[in-house]
């Protein structure tokens, strides 16, 4: 079965890209570093709507050119991959960070900085989720302090830019014609009030539906594409809770729950025939599940019976 050939791929990841202490292939050399303490010096912020993280400096093709830049345009480049070159990123990204999220630049190689990411855990780096960014999507400009709204809507305009569901902005002040906040270089810009929240969801299967039809994207965290760890790990950041980026380590959170006693919002997991966690899905209730499945499929809705689970965690209260 084609789907099966591809899930086996979709979510189990490839190994932790090399620590800045090596130096990669065909690049400039790094830094040596021995996992500083942290510093305010080490402390950068996403300056573009998504930075993609990369396994290496010289994972980025010619093709990923508008991924790369300041600002980046994550739809026009996804929707430009064919389904081939999206299959190509397996083993090229890592993960995604969106637009003002800290990081901790850990080394440097040429115009690019390895990072970690303390908002995403993983068993890569106990700091955070490691990778390689553009250094040019990265400011040392943080975030103004105070109240925050959220971006409710899979994407939403904001000034210049275009910034994914799950995106934090300080709020400057709140009006008829929506909320106005403040983004990184000081300008300003007004949300219409449909597309944020000023507190967490509480019904984690309707922030799951707004995506429904979305293209998967291998590496993806953001309302531009997702893969299906980064789809789960998201939605359920949008109610409250905190998951590790990976399948492999989220079938760790939470606790065990029987196959036959799931509920809605459990996660439910598929292993390949080695036993591996490579694929997971969000249980919808009436023996469906919803799930960003494989490249070449979006987000949806289908029976339970698509998959054979190996097990289910139960994350949300209760």
């Amino acid at each position: 079965m084609l789907l099966a050939l591809v899930v086996s791929a979709a979510c189990a990841r490839p190994a932790p890209p090399p620590s800045p202490t090596a130096t990669p292939p065909t690049t400039a050399s790094v830094a040596p570093t021995s996992a500083p303490a942290r510093t305010n010096s080490d402390v950068r912020y996403v300056d573009v709507s998504v930075a993609t993280v990369w396994t290496l400096p010289t994972s980025a093709r010619a093709v990923d050119a508008s991924a790369l830049q300041r600002p980046a345009d994550p739809r026009g480049w996804l929707a430009h991959l064919t389904n081939a070159q999206k299959l190509d990123l397996v083993g090229r990204v890592q993960t995604q960070s969106l637009y003002g999220t800290r990081v901790i630049v850990t080394g440097s190689s040429g115009t690019w900085s390895h990072v970690v990411l303390p908002d995403q855990p993983s068993q890569k780096d106990a700091r955070g989720y490691p990778g390689w960014m553009p250094t040019v999507q990265l400011t040392s400009t943080a975030p103004r302090a105070g109240n925050t709204v959220r971006i409710s809507s899979p994407t939403a305009r904001v000034g210049s830019l275009v910034l994914s569901y799950g995106t934090t902005l300080p709020v400057v002040s709140r009006d008829a014609d929506g909320v106005a906040v403040q983004l990184l270089d000081g300008t300003r810009a007004t949300i219409a009030s449909q597309d944020v929240s000023s507190s967490a969801g509480s019904d984690v299967l309707a922030e799951a539906k707004k995506f429904l039809g979305l293209p998967y994207m291998w590496g993806g965290t953001s309302g531009f594409g997702f893969d299906c760890s980064g789809f789960t790990e998201l939605v359920y950041r949008s109610v409250g809770i905190s998951l590790a980026r990976d399948t492999d380590q989220q079938i760790k959170d939470g606790r065990a729950v029987a196959l036959r006693d799931v509920r809605p919002g459990d996660l439910l997991f598929v292993a390949d025939s080695s036993g591996a966690i490579v694929h997971e899905a969000i249980y919808a209730g009436d023996n469906r599940i919803i799930e960003s499945p494989s490249t070449g499929s979006v987000v949806r809705i289908v029976a339970l019976s698509t998959h054979r689970y190996v097990g289910a965690r139960r994350v949300l209260p209760g």
